[in-house]
């Protein structure tokens, strides 16, 4: 089954849980199922929501890099948004705000054009 989604023509945003990321008690392929979602909607940006993300664990930071790698590959560009304080040291410990464009809402994420040009770096 798909995450569920919305798409506005341009932007696919997927809002994650910890549930949609693979982790010790659960082993998703979230990965594919956006690619998929990527090809099905001939998205020209990605966008997603981790507001519901508590717990990212490796094999979960695993899915978000073949995200990434397979957006650069179709030169659509990716953000975050709405990461958990917790999350957010995570990334900044791990460097991976170097990779990832994040904004504090998909709203912000959404109005922001920095990432229109697929920069990483954020």
């Amino acid at each position: 089954m798909d995450p569920v989604h919305e798409f506005d023509g341009a932007t696919l945003t997927v809002p994650l849980t910890d549930d949609l990321l693979p982790g010790a008690v659960n082993d998703t392929d979230i990965d594919a199922r956006i690619e998929g979602l990527l090809a099905a909607t001939q998205a020209r940006r990605l966008l997603l929501d981790m507001a519901a993300v508590r717990n990212l664990r490796s094999m979960g930071i695993a899915a978000l890099i073949q995200v990434h790698t397979a957006c650069r590959s179709r030169g659509v560009p990716l953000a975050l948004c709405g990461l958990d304080p917790d999350v957010a040291r995570v990334f900044r410990a791990t460097a991976l705000t170097r990779v990832f464009p994040v904004y504090a809402s998909a709203d912000e994420a959404r109005a922001a054009s920095r990432w229109e040009t697929g920069s990483d770096g954020g």
